[in-house]
């Protein structure tokens, strides 16, 4: 095998190893980093009034009449029925983990994992929870399969540089 046929084979298995490295991180450390815990005391309450609510994709954004909106993963949501029949002027309490005295602007919608009317849950802790939960499953076995396809990728250039797998002749016409 020529020195050049030899570097390429390098250069393409350390950059395997890399993405097989980037890959793992992005599907398994990338979700703890800054992983919340949903609890009561690591959150914090609020009560608004109920302007209008919106569907994207996958997420609700609630309106407020303070000109907050709020987002959440229609996952989330355990009570579709009660949700759907929140009327304007409704006093709704909510759950996010930011605090919004701290909120110096209005611009973008809050995540918020709890919210509740005077009769009814509609989003419980539990539930954003176990949301999340299965985002970052979906996550760590999409980064598991292109680690996979990278692995694979590694391996025939290992046996390229070690002469197992024979080089492709170039056909003379």
């Amino acid at each position: 095998m020529k020195k050049t046929s030899k570097k390429k084979y390098i250069v393409i298995l350390v950059l395997c190893l890399l993405l097989i490295a980037i890959s793992l991180f992005i599907g398994y450390g990338v979700p703890r980093i800054g992983k919340q815990s949903y609890t009561e005391d690591k959150t914090y309450e609020y009560t608004a009034t109920f302007k209008s609510k919106e569907k994207h994709n996958e997420s609700y954004i609630v309106y407020l009449n303070n000109n907050f909106s709020l987002i959440f993963n229609s996952a989330s949501v355990i009570n579709e029925t009660r949700f759907n029949n929140l009327k304007y002027g409704e006093k709704i309490t909510f759950r996010s983990v930011f605090n919004f005295d701290k909120l110096n602007h209005k611009e973008y919608p809050v995540d918020i994992v709890s919210l509740k009317t005077e009769d009814a849950e509609i989003i419980t802790l539990e539930s954003s929870k176990n949301t999340v939960t299965q985002g970052e499953i979906e996550i760590a076995v999409t980064a598991t399969v292109f680690s996979i396809f990278f692995l694979i990728g590694g391996i025939v250039c290992v046996l390229y540089l070690f002469g197992v797998l024979p080089k492709k002749k170039k056909l003379n016409n």
